[in-house]
């Protein structure tokens, strides 16, 4: 074998070498965590804000000020048949995100 064919294999033989060391200690990690289901929750944040809502709007004019007044990044505008009012009568909807439609 010739001297270049030696370092190619040599270094192809490290970069293999490293690749699965690394697939072996996420396997081992992976393998080692508690279940989905064991692990703690992160608290959820909430945030209040006061909002003035100009009167005589109906539903979907409604939601469309509060998600242009909150400037919420990665929203758009509430799908219609998230649009629904509780038993007090509170308007309730949801804005998609990119990790949620």
């Amino acid at each position: 074998m010739t001297r270049w064919m030696m370092r190619i294999h040599m270094y192809t033989g490290l970069f293999n070498f490293t690749a699965l060391v690394l697939f072996g200690v996420v396997g081992v990690i992976a393998s080692v965590l508690p279940p989905h289901s064991d692990r703690p929750r992160p608290e959820r944040e909430v945030e209040e804000v006061e909002l003035e809502v100009p009167g005589g709007l109906d539903d979907r004019q409604l939601a469309d000020h509060v998600q242009a007044t909150l400037a919420l990044p990665f929203t758009g505008p509430a799908p219609a048949w998230t649009l629904r009012r509780d038993d007090d009568h509170h308007l309730q909807f949801r804005l998609p995100t990119p990790a949620r439609s």
